[in-house]
């Protein structure tokens, strides 16, 4: 029996012993490889790598924290290994680095593994792109420590896989193994265990942005426990437990169960932009100050066309301008092959300033003045969707005179309502032609008998802020029936069809009507508003449904595969930008405290408390949270940011950053009471401004003196 009694894992002060107690116990210990629950952990540690800590086209630095597993257990490393450019380990005891490799050799694996502590790791700041770790901070005195550290050595933009013990196990687990370790069953000693509010508190703490909850399997502790038992002592008896593993595997699908059993894993990155980074840009630039990162662009761009390079008619990404018009955006997304979605004559400009020609736009929007459909014919535009009879008449009538023929398609009105706006009327179906009165096809035919109008095309925008593929469904049904009444009718077919943008993002909450009323319950009885708003959105089960069902309405229409064209805004730019903003006042008052900042609702006007949940952080070096209420400067009420959120207590002088704010932020924001800010981009190693700090002058520039 290991003498467990006479070292406690997490007692400090201890450190030669810690090595010497996990090499004896590694040199005692029986494998559990074989047993039925240890698959079952396996199969989920392997779905976590592959989901979280993956890349498309492969590669990467992956670090292990620990090669326990790997040398006692179903060895995780032997099934991932090949994803990546370099596979590295780091355990604390001799023993289980020379048992793990030696294993992992004998299947030519190569993995580099060092014997050290994970609080102080011998590697660079900023080396792996992904680290997993599964069972294994919670046994030292202080796990925030290897946290911090797990974050120093992780790239910008990299992702860990951080499992811990749950502290709420349905099936009291925690206090199980604490009564188990205070009698010498378990042999390992007590260990940690944590809520997610805790795990949240600290790994944001240290700097990382969470992006999911979940866990590697859903199984009572005392079926795991069992299974162990039966694995070093019985092992023929571990079929008794395998029918009850299965069951556990089967309820392993429902993500709520996962992450709710006995280990939980959070899945966190370390933004490009942190907190060190933050006060460094903020010093040399001032606040109030949006930072943008170019990587984040080009990797959601990217992500967008991998997913669509395999259907059929091909595929063009465009990018909706009005999102973000500032020209260093619209350059990156030149430089990336985008299109660009215009919709005012300022977008078409601002388009042509970045250095697109005609045929790298595509027109669209509301209202369309005859000197916007001029300057669309003169640039020679690839297409331009028409909204109504009105607009049909006048390009027309624009494109004779200058004796051209145009390249047009047809916006169907899609009358979707907009969440929680709804209640206000606010929907979409003032945009584009209806098909249920007649207009659209009214439309069709006015642009049939032109001899100045080709019609090629078909666009539906499906709404906003989407996750699901649904409505893009319904859109796809929408697009594909027209398609076959112009066919039928007037013998058209179409060759372009666009379903518009409309995806949300993943770190973003767009509140309900039932968040807002928890929201109001939280603040009616003293309750903190906290909200997991990090909800994955699946960018491959999007396209592969719009693609199917494409496919299954084309060949039910008997019509031919068209080109496909997406236009989103917020999913391109909607992430790459974050705001910096100064505490310029606090105030503790009779209801709650209070954190002033530099700027509000004048540079976040679609960030309000009704409508978006952001993640705030304040720069500062503690884990303490309290209930924090978040405000602009400006002298209007309704300036606020957030309400009762837990966060660090902050001082006059410190930052704050204000995360996801690439989308409609800066092209809304305006001059009440403060001028504009100023935008950094990030690229390359590199920062600069790409759009100045908004002056005095500037405000007042277009003003015009009287007598």
């Amino acid at each position: 029996m290991i003498p467990h009694m006479k070292f406690n894992p997490l007692e400090s002060g201890l450190e030669q012993q810690r090595a010497e107690f996990w090499d004896i116990y590694s040199k005692q210990f029986a494998s559990l490889a074989k047993a039925p629950s240890s698959l079952l952990l396996l199969s989920g540690s392997i779905e976590l790598c592959n989901k979280h800590l993956r890349r498309e086209e492969g590669g990467g630095k992956f670090l292990k924290l620990d090669l326990w597993d790997e040398a006692h257990h179903t060895a995780t490393l032997s099934h991932i290994w090949q994803n990546y450019d370099e596979v590295h380990a780091i355990d604390l005891s001799p023993d289980v680095v020379a048992k793990a490799i030696a294993r992992l050799k004998t299947d030519n694996i190569p993995v580099r593994g060092v014997v050290g502590d994970m609080r102080a790791m011998p590697y660079q700041t900023d080396t792996f792109d992904f680290i997993f770790t599964m069972g294994t901070i919670e046994h030292i005195p202080k796990p925030i420590e290897a946290m911090r550290e797990i974050y120093r050595v992780l790239k910008p933009g990299g992702r860990a896989v951080i499992g811990v013990p749950y502290k709420y196990e349905w099936f009291g687990k925690s206090i199980a193994l604490d009564i188990f370790a205070y009698l010498g069953i378990k042999s390992d000693g007590r260990e940690f265990s944590f809520g997610w509010r805790q795990l949240s508190t600290e790994l944001g703490s240290c700097g990382f942005r969470i992006e999911d909850r979940d866990g590697p399997y859903f199984i009572p502790w005392i079926i795991r426990a069992m299974d162990w038992f039966f694995a070093q002592n019985m092992p023929r008896l571990c079929l008794l437990v395998l029918p009850l593993v299965k069951i556990c595997g089967y309820l392993s699908k429902y993500k709520y169960l996962r992450s709710h059993s006995s280990q939980i894993v959070a899945i966190v990155e370390k933004p490009f932009l942190d907190s060190p980074k933050a006060v460094e840009l903020a010093k040399k630039f001032g606040t109030p100050l949006f930072v943008t990162n170019r990587s984040t662009l080009v990797k959601n761009v990217a992500r967008f066309k991998r997913v669509f390079k395999d259907y059929a008619g091909g595929f063009t990404l465009c990018y909706s301008a009005k999102t973000n018009s500032q020209l260093e955006i619209l350059r990156t997304m030149r430089q990336e092959n985008v299109v660009a979605e215009v919709c005012s004559r300022l977008d078409m400009s601002g388009a042509l300033k970045a250095g697109y020609n005609g045929k790298e736009m595509i027109y669209e929007g509301l209202t369309k003045t005859n000197h916007e459909l001029t300057l669309a014919l003169d640039s020679d535009v690839r297409i331009i969707n028409i909204e109504s009879m009105d607009e049909a008449i006048r390009l027309e009538e624009l494109a004779r005179s200058k004796n051209c023929k145009v390249d047009v398609g047809i916006r169907l009105a899609f009358p979707s309502k907009t969440g929680v706006k709804s209640l206000l009327g606010v929907t979409y179906d003032r945009f584009g032609a209806s098909v249920i009165n007649g207009e659209a096809l009214r439309i069709a035919k006015f642009i049939n008998e032109s001899k100045c109008l080709k019609l090629i095309g078909l666009h539906c925008h499906t709404g906003s802020n989407q996750r699901s593929v649904e409505k893009y469904l319904v859109g796809v049904d929408l697009i594909t029936e027209f398609m076959k009444l112009i066919k039928d009718k007037f013998s058209i077919d179409i060759t372009l069809i666009n379903l518009g943008g409309g995806i949300g993002l993943a770190g973003v909450r767009f509140y309900s009507i039932i968040d807002l009323g928890v929201n109001f319950i939280r603040n009616l009885v003293g309750l903190p508003i906290h909200w997991n708003n990090w909800r994955e959105i699946d960018f491959n089960k999007i396209a592969e449904a719009i693609k199917e069902r494409l496919r299954e309405r084309l060949r039910e229409y008997n019509l031919k595969t068209p080109h496909l064209m997406m236009e989103p805004g917020r999913a391109l730019v909607g992430d790459s930008t974050d705001l910096l903003l100064g505490v310029v006042n606090t105030k503790k008052t009779d209801t709650t405290n209070w954190i002033i900042l530099d700027g509000g609702t004048n540079l976040l006007p679609v960030l309000t408390l009704f409508s978006e949940y952001h993640s705030i952080e304040i720069c500062v070096n503690q884990t303490h949270r309290q209930k924090i209420s978040v405000a602009g400067p400006l002298l209007y009420s309704a300036d606020i940011l957030a309400s009762n959120r837990l966060l660090p207590p902050a001082k006059i002088g410190d930052l704050a950053i204000i995360r996801d704010v690439g989308a409609y932020c800066i092209a809304q924001s305006n001059q009440f009471l403060y001028p504009r800010a100023a935008t950094v981009f990030l690229a390359n190693d590199n920062e600069y401004i790409i759009q100045r700090r908004e002056t005095l002058e500037d405000v007042y520039s277009r003003d015009v003196t009287t007598d």
